[in-house]
């Protein structure tokens, strides 16, 4: 369902957004790290969806979010024109998303059997049937039957319990019922539509439920974590899911940590700081990238996924780590299983390069990358490195389509951050897709940023560019101003030219060797000699907490001008560590095969050249008020000489104390 506001002006925001308004943004406390597992079973800051465990004599598990669309029939219900389920089950207007299972803890108290359902979504108290079914003796040829009023059956069960009414404040189900008999139980719970019951969501489905299709094929496969469930429920039996539990173990208060489904494809969730408003469930609202009032082609900012519950998906290596990181930014109309489902897409950068392969649903399918979208992309990396081995030298950006544009944006604005990127068919951030204009162009499609203002922070982190000769979106008339530009750059990068190939070839063919040998031997330049930074106020959001203030060993960058649209231009040179400076070698050309016939143009490093460490620094600034350079990090000890030009005046500190306030033009010294 899309709920796109008609308005911008209906919306009120602090930073200008659509003309003189914004999204109004709802922070809600974020989660509190538990010093005592043994006595909080609720909901944890991240958790791989499908997984059971026991918390201190409560069975708990936690599901995958947006997984609620129950069965197959021909109806489409998806998000996202390039997001099929394989689910397809809608909710009355107004009631989306209010089945959608978060997590089930059941326990014994006295002689009651306690079921607590927290749900992602609850609108109204009696629009959803839990519905709990307990085996009591663990034998599936005893017992079962339907569901009723919920329209799914299952074998084996004695006991089964309906509750009907929920707490809208806390999105809470609960109840209890007589303690079951028997030593060892087999649990099964599903959710479903109070109005005529049907079957949304079930729990205990183990952390490797099924995300295979690519847009929608093949038929029943779909990109949400839900085909094994979608297919039992349209053959009306949910037998094989659920879980076994010791009656014992609940009543001694056994902790047992969950079974994560080790490497391979999987769905993990994060809890967000963030809502958007209404700040629960789904409905696309409309953020502020929207074209910059140039003509509409359809792919305006939307926010879809509004509740503190996010979904990403991974691909975990069977190697052992440390790995790398290779994130997969998707396309517009698509989602978080998109590319990472594909087995080439996993050999080849998962496998082949021993990376983690990860896709932030980056909230919803045409989030852009800023704003909602952009906090999400930050969390997300930030979920993965806590969870995981990941080399923080082996950290690389990729996309595909608008995800090609996140890659360049994401880059751009963190290049510490980045070893590398991989754009395929990615656009550049305007709907006119060109550098020149009689005005810059800020907001083009649903983007926040133009990244022809921006190619040149990419001086430091190689880039493969894959594009279709052929291509509908992206033509060759688009793709020529952005090799040009990091021509322009001189340092490393390779553009692919596929002559047969079109804007969806890529995904369909589903080999990208060349790009994963091509980034296979790189690592994040830290504290280069040189940095080249440009950012802008309009880039960022402070209500979100999403600065771009540093790169490298540069750092609280603020502007002089009080017009956020206005760039801060930073190009600073330490002489001070005496690296070698990369060498590059004259453009060149190249021609192969893969996954169609392709021509390629690039600049690649052929060697360092030595450098002799002197305590100099030199460059120029413009709109820069003030910044801070890490002394340690440049090299930079007390005595520095330093030459700037700056187009005004501009305070420079150094991490060490030392303060340097220069006036507008080329000022040298000591300091």
């Amino acid at each position: 369902m899309n709920l796109r506001l008609a308005a911008c002006a209906a919306l009120s925001l602090t930073l200008s957004a659509c003309g003189d308004s914004s999204i109004p943004i709802t922070i809600t406390p974020g989660p509190i790290a538990n010093p005592n597992p043994a006595r909080d079973c609720s909901a944890p800051p991240s958790w791989i969806g499908g997984t059971t465990e026991l918390c201190v004599g409560k069975l708990v598990y936690r599901d995958y979010i947006y997984d609620d669309r129950g069965g197959s029939d021909t109806t489409f219900a998806g998000i996202g024109a390039l997001s099929s389920p394989a689910g397809n089950k809608r909710y009355p207007a107004g009631s989306e998303n209010t089945a959608d299972l978060v997590d089930l803890q059941i326990w014994i108290e006295g002689d009651q059997l306690r079921v607590r359902a927290l749900l992602n979504t609850l609108f109204e108290p009696q629009s959803t049937l839990l519905g709990l079914a307990i085996d009591t003796d663990n034998n599936p040829q005893t017992g079962g039957g339907d569901w009723a009023p919920l329209v799914t059956s299952s074998t084996g069960w004695e006991v089964f319990k309906v509750f009907d009414t929920g707490d809208i404040e806390t999105n809470v189900i609960e109840g209890s019922l007589p303690l079951p008999s028997g030593d060892t139980w087999r649990v099964q719970a599903a959710l479903a539509q109070a109005a005529n019951g049907t079957v949304m969501n079930v729990a205990f489905r183990g952390p490797n439920e099924g995300a295979a299709g690519v847009y929608g094929l093949p038929p029943g496969k779909g990109v949400w974590f839900e085909d094994k469930q979608a297919l039992a429920l349209m053959n009306g039996d949910i037998s094989e899911f659920g879980e076994v539990v010791k009656v014992a173990d609940l009543k001694a208060g056994i902790t047992r940590a969950p079974d994560e489904g080790g490497p391979g494809l999987h769905e993990r969730v994060y809890v967000s700081k963030y809502t958007v408003p209404p700040g629960e469930g789904t409905g696309c609202v409309a953020g502020r990238g929207d074209g910059g009032g140039q003509v509409s082609l359809g792919f305006e900012q939307e926010f879809c996924f509004l509740g503190r519950y996010q979904p990403y998906g991974l691909y975990i290596p069977s190697q052992p780590g440390p790995h790398g990181m290779q994130m997969a930014f998707h396309g517009s109309g698509a989602n978080l299983a998109s590319l990472i489902n594909a087995p080439g897409m996993q050999q080849a950068f998962g496998e082949g390069v021993n990376r983690i392969i990860v896709v932030p649903s980056a909230r919803g399918p045409d989030g852009y990358g800023s704003d909602f979208s952009e906090r999400d992309l930050l969390d997300v990396m930030d979920d993965v490195e806590k969870h995981y081995p990941i080399d923080p030298d082996r950290v690389f950006g990729g996309g595909y389509s608008q995800g090609g544009y996140i890659t360049f944006r994401m880059a751009a604005l963190y290049p510490q951050r980045f070893a590398g990127i991989v754009s395929w068919v990615g656009f550049p951030g305007n709907l006119f897709n060109t550098p020149v204009g009689p005005v810059p162009v800020r907001y083009g499609a649903g983007g926040v940023g133009d990244n022809f203002d921006l190619f040149g922070s990419l001086i430091h982190i190689p880039a493969a560019l894959i594009y279709a000769a052929a291509d509908e979106l992206v033509p060759i008339s688009i793709q020529i101003p952005i090799q040009q530009a990091f021509e322009a750059k001189g340092t490393a990068y390779e553009y692919f030219l596929h002559s047969t190939a079109e804007h969806l070839t890529f995904l369909f063919l589903d080999q990208w060797e060349k790009e994963a040998a091509y980034t296979k031997d790189l690592v994040r330049v830290k504290n280069p000699a040189r940095v080249v930074y440009r950012t802008a106020d309009f880039l960022g959001n402070p209500e979100l907490e999403i600065f771009h203030d540093r790169a490298y060993w540069v750092s609280a960058i603020r502007g002089r001008s009080e017009d956020p649209q206005l760039f801060q231009d930073i190009d600073l040179k330490s002489e001070g560590c005496g690296k070698p400076a990369p060498q590059f070698g004259a453009s060149g050309q190249g021609a192969g095969e893969g996954p169609v016939p392709w021509v390629s143009t690039f600049i690649r490093q052929i060697g360092e050249t030595p450098t002799v460490a002197a305590n100099k620094l030199e460059g120029t600034l413009s709109n820069v008020a003030s910044l801070t350079i890490d002394a340690a990090a440049a090299c930079l000890a007390p005595g520095t000489q330093y030459r700037i030009t700056s187009d005004g005046p501009v305070t420079i500190r150094f991490s060490d104390g030392r303060v340097l306030n220069l006036a507008a033009g080329e000022q040298s010294g000591t300091i």
